[in-house]
């Protein structure tokens, strides 16, 4: 009888040792999912960034008068609305997913730098936030109970008011 308690002991022992080393190969390959997430974020930006240069380099001159502030026609403003919502969807949507992967200061940096290049051109700044204000305001007529994501809108506020704060 000791004797099988014994090889009882030996193979519970042996199993033991046996899921360590599995655990260990879990944690690295979780490790490397992070990682490689990481890596797809990065060049998700660099491209996005790109991405925006173009569109921007393709309407430099509404660009530059609607950043300015300066009276666009019907169709410059049209373009330049565009310009503004998208280029603040892809930060929008950047910062989503560096939050979801637990990267918060990018996420983070990534907002303020949003507010940063709002506060330094006016003209952006007035389109975005009409924007913001619309949008919320919609959706809350339609959905009342959904998530409206005012909170995008109110962080960057927040940041921009720290700006004009330190600033002016």
């Amino acid at each position: 009888m000791k004797s099988n308690r014994d090889w009882k002991s030996i193979v519970e022992f042996v199993g033991i040792l046996a899921v360590v080393p599995s655990l260990i190969f879990v944690g690295l390959q979780m490790r490397q999912t992070n990682d490689v997430a990481f890596m797809e974020l990065d060049t998700t930006m660099v491209g996005i960034m790109a991405d925006t240069a173009e569109l921007v380099a393709a309407n430099s001159e509404i660009w530059v008068k609607g950043n300015a502030g300066d009276e666009l026609t019907a169709s410059e403003s049209a373009i330049y609305y565009e310009i503004i919502a998208a280029i603040n969807t892809r930060r929008v949507v950047e910062a989503s997913h560096a939050t979801q992967l637990g990267r918060t200061e990018i996420a983070d940096l990534i907002r303020r730098d949003w507010a940063a290049f709002l506060h330094q051109n006016p003209g952006a700044r007035r389109v975005w936030l009409a924007r913001e204000e619309n949008l919320i305001r919609y959706r809350q007529l339609l959905a009342p109970d959904a998530a409206d994501f005012a909170f995008w809108r109110d962080a960057v506020q927040s940041d921009l008011a720290k700006l004009d704060e330190v600033i002016e």
